[in-house]
């Protein structure tokens, strides 16, 4: 299906109005999705997302549900209930059920937008296909290195990156839980008052506050294990740290 292109508007209009006038400029002539934009996902048919949740608004059909993430910066998929109208945007994309939390919901359909692909939730093979900062590729799933942080729609700035590790130890202070994740380490570190957590071996933390200056960065493929308490991130290697700044100075 073809849309046609907005209308130009040249004076001052509420910003409201405006949207509004974009949403309704475009040619509609079916219920579906222009395919050039969108993709849509029928593993998450009838099923409602909840994981990187923006907004959820009315919408009387599903290319307006487009239109509203199309015009969010930070909206890069939607799902369209066509039983009760209700759009839902996404501050990313989808891949698997399987890999976020769900909930049965009847008529729900999942459309993944083209300004999410490389993004964060995106299929991948290589590092290389992965472009927003902080990201790796991951059994072939662009996954955040750190946390995805719900306050800035982005993976966590706190990852300092991949570094190795000795027996003496490089951070001190260890803590290892069945159920580690980098959340975990770095709230424990944290209430600890270091400056640093670590992940290592995917059920070890340590803590602490410096990493020796003759210590560089190694290649974050040495940083691969999969958390013990979440299979969607990543907590360091065999004698190698994933390091996160706690915030304290």
């Amino acid at each position: 299906m073809a849309f046609s292109s907005p209308r130009l508007i040249r004076h001052a209009y509420d910003p409201k109005l405006v949207i509004m006038m974009v949403l309704f400029s475009y040619n509609v002539s079916s219920d579906q999705c222009d395919e050039c934009l969108v993709k849509y996902s029928k593993l998450f048919d009838n099923l409602v997302v909840f994981d990187n949740h923006l907004w959820s608004r009315s919408a009387p059909h599903q290319q307006f549900c487009f239109r509203l993430c199309l015009l969010d910066t930070e909206c890069f998929s939607f799902q369209f209930n066509s039983n009760t109208n209700i759009c839902r945007g996404h501050a990313s994309t989808f891949t698997s059920p399987h890999l976020v939390n769900t909930s049965t919901e009847t008529g729900n359909k999942l459309y993944l937008t083209c300004k999410g692909e490389n993004l964060v939730g995106a299929t991948c093979r290589s590092d290389t296909d992965c472009v927003a900062m902080g990201t790796v590729c991951l059994l072939g799933i662009c996954k955040c290195r750190s946390n995805f942080s719900t306050d800035t729609w982005s993976c966590d700035s706190n990852y300092l990156g991949c570094y190795r590790d000795y027996p003496t130890r490089v951070l001190p202070h260890p803590y290892f839980r069945n159920d580690m994740t980098p959340e975990v380490c770095i709230a424990y570190c944290t209430t600890q008052g270091y400056r640093l957590a670590a992940t290592q071996a995917g059920s070890q933390c340590f803590c602490g506050n410096s990493i020796p200056a003759d210590q560089s960065r190694y290649d974050e493929n040495n940083c691969g294990r999969l958390c013990a308490g979440d299979v969607a991130q990543i907590c360091g290697g065999s004698w190698f740290m994933s390091v996160y700044s706690t915030g304290h100075s």
